[in-house]
């Protein structure tokens, strides 16, 4: 597997960027990024699980979930697209 790996933070600007290259089917990874019955499976550390209000993958649109604790905390996210 491919596996270059970018991660740039912004901090003062609150947005960081990812990017990461996998060798494996374009349908199957955009899939793992736009379907969010796939996205909580693997989007956090483990043993937190990340659990989707809403999704609107398109430009413009955003991510709303959080992310949920072992001891049930909830910790929520606001992705813009």
């Amino acid at each position: 597997m491919t596996n270059n790996f970018v991660f740039e933070k912004d901090l003062a600007a609150k947005k960081f960027h990812v990017v990461r290259e996998f060798n494996a089917p374009v349908e199957t990874v955009w899939k793992a990024w736009t379907d969010p019955d796939i996205l909580e499976k693997w989007w956090g550390p483990k043993p937190w699980v990340a659990k989707t209000k809403t999704m609107d993958f398109t430009v413009g649109g955003a991510w709303l979930y959080y992310m949920e604790g072992p001891e049930g905390q909830k910790f929520w996210s606001h992705v813009k697209y």
